[in-house]
């Protein structure tokens, strides 16, 4: 009955926020009439919130906000807690205690356990939009711990003065705790930062990190998030930008069990540039770590690609990669798109196919491929030729050496990585090769004795690098 009661008081009072709404004002009272709707709307946000928790949540509520004048008992807004580690004090374990801290307040964190969330089982909502919601601002030993197990944290402004080392710790051992809508940002760019915005020490098991915006500026910052041996960590749906050393997301120390990291926007390095993007990895995980990484923007600029995440045993699909300005972005993780170019050659005679290295497809960027050749045309020679498919200083990655004799490169027969022209059927080669910085793939006559014959070389590709491109390049 009393969850029912709740129930009815939540729809009345959304109700009344349609009804002053809809309510017809003249000209002359527009600036007075809207005051009193701010007023109104911000007392019926803050009822339904009381509303909703004690219908969610079997526990008590607690209020903080640090301009309050009241007693300070925490048991209503005129009387409430004016920091948010008083607030917590208040509450009871595992009985799912929430704390509501009000829109414009602020802290200054100065001390290690400036606020320590040692109760059990407690959540803190922070109200407000944008900057008007609750606000920390750190010092150097600033510190807000997570040390207890089922604890959340929701609608936070988190702010870096210089060199502060973490804005949240999640203890070791600590489970089950979320960090969501929170923002983190500088209390002055370009010198003020967390080192770590969230460290999780070991076996802080089963957390979630999201729909969180970061902006660290170009400071000193080594990363957004460092797990040291935490497993079942989700890192989803969030903004991180700063001029990460390390990266974005870092696994350190002890590997981890499954971490998911999906559907994040990671920007290493200064935005407005891509002269200030980081030649580091966004992602970088110990190499017996698990994780599935699914579907994040990443802008960085390493070598190619997939060097942007470093997770020798992750599980990639559907990742992004984009290190200039004005172009697509490359795919991997999963491969992104993939591409076949299709080569025909003419006649295959001393005039068109000399000794040396011929050219059958010309490389823009750096790709990731695989080729296969069909003979179209029976092929000869005045002596004994060797055909390689590769590039330059590796004649033969792509297509396996095999001689003109008259036995293969008969029509219809299919040449691989793995298997001689010598046969009208063939596997695919399942070996990728990683073609880098721009060399043309080209067919390699060891003399200038080519006779006649064609042939049809099909080339499957990935790009690496943005903006990669393979077009035919066969006379």
């Amino acid at each position: 009955m009393k969850r029912f009661i709740t129930y009815i008081t939540i729809c009345l009072v959304l109700l009344l926020c349609a009804s002053v709404y809809a309510t017809p004002v003249s000209r002359s009272d527009v600036a007075t009439t809207a005051t009193a709707i701010e007023v109104d709307t911000n007392a019926l946000q803050l009822l339904a919130a009381d509303q909703l928790a004690a219908l969610g949540a079997y526990g008590d509520v607690y209020y903080v906000d640090s301009g309050a004048g009241g007693s300070a008992t925490g048991l209503d807004w005129t009387n409430a807690e004016l920091t948010i580690d008083a607030g917590i004090g208040d509450c009871t374990a595992d009985q799912g205690d929430v704390i509501f801290v009000a829109a414009g307040h602020a802290e200054t964190f100065a001390a290690a356990n400036a606020a320590d969330a040692d109760i059990a089982g407690i959540k803190i909502f922070g109200l407000g939009v944008g900057e008007s919601r609750p606000a920390l601002t750190y010092t150097t030993n600033g510190e807000f711990v997570i040390g207890a197990d089922d604890v959340e944290i929701h609608g936070i402004n988190f702010i870096a003065g210089n060199g502060v080392v973490h804005a949240i710790d999640v203890e070791a051992g600590s489970e089950n705790w979320v960090i969501d809508n929170c923002r983190f940002w500088t209390t002055t760019v370009n010198t003020d930062e967390f080192i770590d915005c969230i460290d999780a020490a070991a076996a802080a098991d089963n957390g979630r990190i999201s729909n969180c915006h970061v902006e660290m500026g170009a400071a000193s910052a080594v990363s957004f998030f460092t797990n040291v041996g935490c497993d079942y960590v989700e890192v989803s749906n969030n903004f991180i930008a700063g001029d990460f050393s390390t990266a974005n997301i870092v696994d350190v120390t002890t590997a981890s069990i499954w971490m998911i990291i999906k559907d994040n926007i990671l920007i290493n390095g200064t935005v407005g540039g891509t002269a200030g993007l980081n030649t580091v990895a966004a992602i970088s995980l110990k190499a017996d770590t698990s994780a599935l990484i699914m579907d994040n923007r990443i802008f960085c600029n390493v070598e190619n690609a997939h060097l942007a995440v470093v997770a020798a045993d992750g599980l990639l699909s559907g990742n992004t990669y984009i290190e200039a300005e004005g172009t697509g972005s490359a795919g991997f993780g999963g491969m992104g798109r993939k591409n076949i170019c299709v080569a025909q050659t003419g006649t295959m005679d001393s005039t068109n196919y000399g000794a040396g290295l011929q050219p059958i497809f010309t490389v823009t960027g750096s790709i990731i491929c695989r080729a296969t050749g069909i003979c179209t045309a029976n092929m000869s020679s005045d002596s004994s030729e060797t055909l390689t498919l590769g590039v330059v200083g590796d004649a033969a990655c792509l297509l396996a050496s095999d001689v003109v004799d008259g036995i293969a490169f008969r029509t219809n027969d299919v040449w691989t990585l793995t298997q001689q022209c010598d046969t009208p059927s063939a596997e695919t080669a399942g070996e990728w090769v990683i073609v880098a910085n721009s060399l043309d793939i080209g067919l390699t006559v060891d003399d200038a004795d080519m006779a006649a014959g064609t042939m049809c070389f099909y080339l499957e590709w990935y790009a690496l690098s943005p903006g990669a491109t393979v077009v035919d390049a066969a006379l």
